[in-house]
């Protein structure tokens, strides 16, 4: 009957149950949750490029449940059902998911696919794929393809945000004391025309970042991350890397460009890996403040060119991360997964960015396992070129 009030009584659109829930006051009535079963949604079905995702305090939203029977949340999986929120309102970009958006966008999309602004950290989206925005025209309609935050700090877990264009903030955008957390997030390849491609932060907007993969995205100014006017986000157990500032992936800019880094009020980073930072040892103040344990040096991502940002064997990232920071920041050591299907945690210690790094199954050629140093292939230690890096890891 569309009520919501079971699988079978289901509302087929998600704009339609947040919109039901605008007001939803959680001091009286609790904290409510939202269940999405996989499959695309749109935030309109009229072709309005106003129309957004809006999410609204004391409501949690979760993606990644199956199609068919009557899940419940143990049956939620967001890697294997995937739940897709696309700004392609008017059904004719070039894919599903964007992964180039400036060739790939088409038409009019909306300008903001999720809007969190005017909510706190009671407001919760998790375990989606937002693609496809693109924020442009006016002052009101330019910052934030993916998501735009103005006045507001909602928490966001388990997403990829992929794919979205605008002139300030290709994936996300942060304005006027807007601070969400993210946890276990994906930001890659946006696109902003000015400022921001994977994320900006503007007027007294300090943003929490854990676990956040943030590549592949460019702008003509901070490729990864944009950091301007009191503003001084915390950046932990993350990945930053090969992002384009302005057509260089060399500089401090590509991965995090402070407006002023003569204030105290730039990025504090820790335990994360950082293109062009020089990590702890040689740290480059133009990328922010050092919080120490901090590396550069290539993540070893499986494979760029299908988007997949887990990590290889071998990759510096493993096990370089720090346990408090992840659970401080709300993750659950014991039961997360990451956004690959894999627990967590897996080894010493949490690792950098958003994917645990699962060490393959191993398939012995002829009753032969293969180690090498440094090999650079699927680590499953089935010949010279996949060889296991490590003896340890082979015993």
């Amino acid at each position: 009957d569309g009520s919501g009030s079971s699988w079978d009584n289901a509302i087929p659109e998600l704009a339609d149950a947040l919109e039901k829930v605008a007001d939803w006051d959680a001091h009286a009535d609790g904290i409510l949750q939202i269940w999405v079963a996989e499959g695309i949604y749109m935030p309109t079905k009229d072709k309005n490029v106003n129309a957004s995702f809006q999410l609204a305090n004391g409501v949690e939203v979760y993606g990644g449940f199956p199609a068919t029977g009557n899940p419940s949340i143990d049956n939620r999986d967001f890697f294997a059902h995937r739940t897709v929120l696309t700004g392609d309102v008017d059904g004719n970009d070039t894919q599903e998911i964007i992964t180039d958006p400036v060739n790939q966008i088409s038409g009019n999309n909306s300008y903001h696919v999720v809007t969190g602004s005017g909510t706190d950290r009671t407001a919760k989206l998790d375990g989606f794929i937002i693609t496809a925005g693109y924020a442009r025209n006016s002052s009101a309609t330019y910052e934030g393809g993916g998501i735009y935050n103005l006045q507001g700090s909602p928490t966001l877990v388990n997403l990829v945000i992929i794919g979205n264009r605008a002139t300030n903030g290709g994936g996300i955008g942060n304005n006027d004391n807007s601070s969400p957390l993210l946890l276990n997030v994906v930001v890659s390849n946006n696109v902003a025309d000015y400022t921001g491609g994977g994320i900006y932060i503007f007027n007294n907007s300090s943003p929490e970042l854990t676990n956040v993969t943030i590549t592949e995205n460019s702008g003509a100014s901070g490729g990864g991350v944009y950091n301007r006017y009191n503003s001084s986000p915390v950046i932990t157990n993350s990945v930053i890397w090969n992002n384009d500032e302005g057509g260089n992936k060399e500089a401090p800019g590509a991965s995090i460009h402070n407006f002023n880094v003569s204030s105290d009020l730039v990025a504090t980073v820790s335990y994360s890996l950082v293109a062009n930072s020089g990590g702890s040892g040689d740290w480059s103040e133009l990328i922010g403040a050092d919080g120490g344990n901090n590396i550069d040096n290539d993540p070893l991502f499986s494979n760029v060119g299908i988007s997949d940002y887990r990590l290889r064997a071998g990759s510096p990232a493993i096990d370089a991360g720090d346990e408090d920071s992840y659970s401080n920041a709300g993750g659950d050591l014991v039961s997360d997964m990451d956004l690959g299907g894999s627990p967590r945690y897996i080894g010493e210690t949490i690792d950098m960015g958003a994917y645990e790094y699962k060490a393959p199954k191993i398939f012995p050629t002829d009753g032969i396992l293969f180690v090498k140093k440094d090999a650079t292939g699927d680590g499953s230690g089935s010949s010279w070129d996949n060889a296991i890096p490590e003896l340890a890891d082979a015993l």
